[in-house]
């Protein structure tokens, strides 16, 4: 059943985990609902098992089997909203992979996998939507970071790289379509997934519910005037996440010695300063 004049969002690696409580719960909102999740062998695609919860509960849903990886997966996937709901209203990057080895460890070939799924994946869906939205002045895209792109996390050098990417895309988009009625914002989730679900406890486990993640997105989707922000997520609480840089040093005479002797005036944290983009940081200097 197609929900008629409702607001249609695509949401990728919606098969399970977070972005299949992302679909269950907006598709509850009313919203139509694509979810895209691979096709594996052998196995019953988790796309349509998210698809029929859905419609059992009279909600409006297809599902989608596009590899992300493949350059067309966006094309492919904005053409399924337009022939299915006759929109794209919203965007969720939600697909992904980790990895568990140390860049010394690691061959160029798994490392780079890692980037062609967590960025490449990305960019390939988000490219033909965004242009879609940016071209009707509506819509929003959520992208989906983690505490490893903004902070890196031991043993996880390519999806580090991968989701510090992702957010560097995000504000540049969120710039790009200041003058639009389109928000561009950054989540970074923790819940229990099948990533995450040998790390966590049994206590952890019940806290860290993909299900406490799913009214932010649905806050974000529909708050227009929120846009260029990073969110941190899970077990119920929310944060903010911002880049500052701060007074820092200016030198006279610059030299190994004098970086040295100003080293706790480059260093100090106690006035901070954040900068709408590249630009105005540069001008500071």
């Amino acid at each position: 059943m197609t929900i008629i004049n409702a607001k249609t969002v695509a949401i990728t690696g919606a098969g399970k985990g977070l972005g299949a409580a992302y679909a269950l719960y907006l598709a509850s909102k009313g919203m139509n609902v694509v979810v895209n999740n691979r096709k594996h062998p052998d196995q019953i695609n988790s796309a349509d098992h998210v698809v029929k919860l859905i419609k059992q509960n009279g909600g409006s849903a297809i599902a989608n089997y596009s590899s992300i990886e493949n350059p067309n997966s966006g094309n492919e996937l904005l053409e399924q909203c337009l022939d299915n709901f006759g929109s794209l209203d919203y965007l969720i990057n939600n697909a992904g992979v980790s990895e568990g080895k140390t860049f010394n460890k690691v061959s160029l070939d798994d490392f780079n996998r890692v980037l062609d799924i967590n960025l490449s994946g990305t960019i390939n869906i988000t490219h033909p939507c965004f242009q879609h939205i940016y071209k009707k002045n509506s819509g929003g895209v959520i992208f989906t970071t983690s505490g490893a792109g903004l902070f890196g996390q031991h043993g996880m050098p390519a999806y580090s790289c991968a989701k510090a990417a992702i957010i560097g895309l995000a504000l540049s988009l969120h710039l790009e379509s200041m003058n639009k009625n389109i928000n561009i914002n950054v989540i970074s989730p923790f819940a229990l997934t099948n990533m995450t679900k040998t790390f966590l406890t049994e206590d952890q486990s019940k806290k860290f519910t993909a299900e406490k993640i799913a009214p932010l997105i649905e806050f974000l989707l529909g708050s227009p005037e929120l846009s260029g922000n990073i969110f941190i997520a899970g077990g119920g609480k929310f944060k903010i996440a911002k880049m500052f840089e701060n007074d820092g040093i200016n030198l006279a005479e610059i030299s190994k010695d004098s970086l040295s002797e100003s080293l706790s005036y480059l260093l100090d944290l106690s006035n901070l300063i954040q900068r709408k983009d590249a630009s105005e940081s540069f001008d500071a200097l």
